[in-house]
């Protein structure tokens, strides 16, 4: 944790998105370095999956709220000086996992970013191991797991606009 940490400040980072963090349980935990981490891991005894959010405290004072979804995604959202800001942290399922626990991932993600509200900029990080398209007013762009076959994933269109924020 130290090194993450370390390399966070010296992005100078206010969010940083973690994937596989291999914790159980949920919670928010403030380090003795005043940062604090949000995660989301598996209910049961097994150290796999699991996301988190680091915050810069800055960052922290800004949460309005934040909710675990399981162990792959996780939901926070910041208040900041011209909108809210809701960050959908995740962390998919690889192309070697089942249909349904692939199905099932997607359904929660698409579920969680139909409940953010209209006027929210929605970010959505993490590791999505899979193919996805993002719609910008630019145009389209999509990006594939080369080792994937097209028949094998899931295909969502996600409205992201990418923008500064400043808390």
């Amino acid at each position: 944790m130290l090194q993450l940490v370390k390399e966070f400040d010296n992005y100078n980072l206010d969010i940083l998105g973690v994937s596989e963090v291999r914790w159980t349980g949920t919670g928010k935990r403030r380090l003795a370095s005043g940062h604090t981490i949000l995660f989301s891991g598996r209910s049961d005894a097994q150290h796999s999956e699991g996301v988190a959010l680091l915050l810069n405290k800055k960052t922290e004072k800004a949460l309005l709220e934040w909710k675990p979804y399981g162990p792959r995604l996780l939901r926070a959202r910041f208040h900041s000086k011209y909108t809210k800001l809701t960050v959908l942290a995740c962390y998919a399922p690889t192309n070697d996992s089942e249909a349904e626990d692939k199905d099932a991932f997607y359904d929660q993600l698409q579920a969680a970013s139909e409940s953010v509200p209209a006027h929210d900029m929605l970010l959505i990080i993490g590791d999505l191991n899979a193919r996805w398209e993002v719609t910008t007013p630019a145009g389209s762009m999509s990006w594939a797991n080369m080792e994937s076959e097209p028949s094998m994933t899931t295909e969502r269109d996600w409205q992201t606009f990418v923008k500064k924020t400043t808390y």
